[in-house]
């Protein structure tokens, strides 16, 4: 369990790597200085970006050993967060987790702490900075709380940009309208792969993939569970909150509703190019929002275009894409 304390601490101090300028600083120093910065070469490996080392899976062509047991972990943890909104479920959880997806949950617990115990003896002679620079160098933290915040790097970082870049597969494939003016929008915009970049890819200059994007992330928003926070004691909308009562608002509950966007469940990216755009937060909001929101947004707008320009797809019998 990380406490709030700490949970705050390691919040604030990766906020400025998670910045723009701090991801565009990374990103000249990563490169070397080109222009426009050729960011996708740090965000191709997010293990380079959490512990300053390479899990190696673009350079070898296959997923490392330790992606299954991400997966593992993530199920486990989205099972224990159920007992939060059903006690009931409190003493049926042993059953409900399968035995392997707990063991996988140690070992991911393990890695990490291995990891970040191995990051912190080379800090010193690193050439580049990652996102444990900070936290590390500003010893307010010990190396066991480092390691239970950089559990949710990999898991955060990585797993649900793959998840939303599969869900707007599936969408462009189910929406041959929609896929051919994505089309004509990136390769009219670009000769090759390597000029879509952080700054190519932006919202100004492609705003329909921008909208796609937008749209994808609120029909199916990575992570549908809402945020957890404890209640100080307060009453919202006439109803009282107990102080200590654990409260979240489901993402998946809230982008749906038809308040917040006509015909909700319908693939729309059009909405996204008025002035009156939709009510959505798949990265929650405030100051406890998700603190990779520009990163996530980066990798998925270079991802896609470059998805986009070099490949096409379309639905087979089976209904696979």
């Amino acid at each position: 369990m990380i406490s709030s304390s700490v949970q705050y601490t390691m919040f604030r101090l990766a906020a400025t790597w998670y910045s723009w300028v701090g991801l565009l600083w990374y990103a000249r120093v990563y490169t070397g200085g080109n222009w426009p910065f050729i960011i996708e070469r740090a965000h191709r490996k997010y293990g380079k970006l959490a512990f300053d080392k390479s899990l190696g899976a673009v350079r070898n062509g296959e997923s490392h050993t330790w992606v299954p047991i991400l997966l593992g972990t993530i199920y486990s943890a989205s099972v224990v967060l159920l007992k939060k909104h059903l006690r009931i479920l409190e003493k049926a959880l042993p059953w409900l987790a399968p035995k392997k997806a707990l063991e996988e949950m140690a070992q991911h617990q393990a890695a990490t702490l291995e990891r970040v115990q191995r990051r912190i003896q080379r800090d010193e002679t690193m050439e580049r900075t990652d996102l444990l620079t900070h936290p590390t160098r500003s010893g307010k933290l010990n190396p066991a709380e480092l390691a239970n915040n950089a559990q949710l790097l990999p898991t955060a970082g990585a797993e649900t940009s793959a998840t939303t870049l599969t869900a707007i597969t599936y969408l462009l494939a189910t929406h041959p309208g929609c896929r051919a003016r994505l089309d004509d929008e990136v390769r009219s915009a670009f000769d090759s792969t390597e000029q879509i970049t952080a700054t190519a890819a932006g919202p100004q200059q492609l705003p329909y993939l921008n909208a796609v994007l937008e749209e994808a992330l609120r029909i199916f928003p990575p992570s549908p569970l809402g945020p957890p926070r404890v209640s100080p004691g307060e009453t919202v909308d006439v109803h009282n909150i107990p102080r200590g009562i654990y409260v979240a608002c489901d993402t998946y509950s809230l982008q749906p509703n038809p308040s917040n966007a006509p015909s909700p469940r319908s693939f729309h990216p059009e909405r996204w190019l008025q002035a009156e755009k939709p009510y959505t937060a798949p990265f929650s909001i405030g100051p406890r929002a998700c603190l990779g929101i520009n990163l996530a947004y980066m990798e998925l707008r270079i991802a896609l275009a470059k998805i986009v320009y070099a490949l096409d797809w379309e639905i087979v019998g089976g209904g696979g894409v």
